[in-house]
């Protein structure tokens, strides 16, 4: 008996669900696989990172000002801001930061443009750190928030990904890729089973190997330029101790307060201006 073509389609759609999952699952079982050779062969090593960070000042400012800025940027309202990062990990630990030897340096003019456009928002905290340990299964971030550095303490959880069927080479390490959305974006990671870390750069992680690259909104935000599997220099490592204590749930209300009181101030100045 033939199927009804919506028959079909939903018999398509369970293979191709079905085919995801075993890719995922041939994904999981190199993660275990190379994770049971870690007593003869320890894992251990260096990635180094550029992230982009793009900014469409014309979606930012209005009237007068598009103009304004454009001419001052010397005629382009997209600009990009390069940084260099790192993850330096063991198999009992991990930190990941900047590469000091790799920063680029920001037009002055563009500085300046930023800086306004901080101002023009609700505060943002920026992560500048991170020591993970993966045998207490803690994470501290050094984070700062509005002039005050503070220590955020909290469990290492995993992310609601989702599995693809892309496969790429990066660095040249086979990486597959998942997704997930974060707010209103959509996010891409490509990890690498071959080596069976569940970590990667800023606060993405949660996958059955190490993050080699990460899209937002099909862009790249986060792309290896090297892999290093031999292991870290002495003190890569180091947990950090500057900052005020917090939880995750105490930083979070820090956060959501701030906010707060900055939406209710810019509320009362469009009073004062009406």
């Amino acid at each position: 008996m033939r199927r009804s073509r919506r028959g079909r389609i939903r018999h398509g759609e369970k293979r191709m669900k079905t085919a995801f999952a075993h890719l995922f699952a041939a994904a999981f079982a190199l993660f275990l696989a190379a994770g049971n050779s870690i007593a003869q062969n320890t894992i251990s090593g260096t990635v180094k990172y550029r992230q982009t960070t793009r900014y469409n000042f014309a979606t930012i400012f209005d009237g007068d000002a598009v103009e304004r800025v454009k001419e001052y940027l010397g005629g382009s309202l997209r600009q990009e801001v390069k940084g260099a990062k790192a993850i330096y990990f063991t198999e009992k630990a991990a930190f990941y930061g900047e590469d000091p030897g790799a920063q680029e340096t920001i037009p002055q003019r563009l500085q300046g443009v930023l800086a306004r456009v901080n101002y023009m928002k609700p505060p943002q905290s920026e992560l500048k750190r991170a020591f993970y340990d993966f045998e207490k299964n803690e994470r501290t971030e050094q984070v700062d928030f509005m002039t005050r550095v503070f220590l955020v303490e909290s469990e290492i959880e995993g992310r609601p990904w989702k599995p693809t069927n892309k496969m790429i080479k990066i660095q040249n390490h086979t990486c597959m890729s998942a997704e997930l959305k974060e707010g209103e974006d959509s996010i891409t990671a490509w990890f690498s089973p071959e080596i069976p870390i569940s970590l990667g750069p800023d606060r993405f992680s949660g996958l059955p190997g190490l993050i080699l690259a990460v899209e937002r909104n099909g862009e790249t935000v986060f792309m290896a330029t090297s892999v290093d599997l031999t292991p870290p220099a002495e003190g890569a490592l180091s947990k950090p101790e500057e900052g005020k204590k917090v939880t995750r749930e105490e930083f979070d209300k820090i956060v959501e307060e701030k906010g707060k009181e900055y939406r209710e101030t810019r509320g009362e100045r469009r009073d004062r201006r009406r």
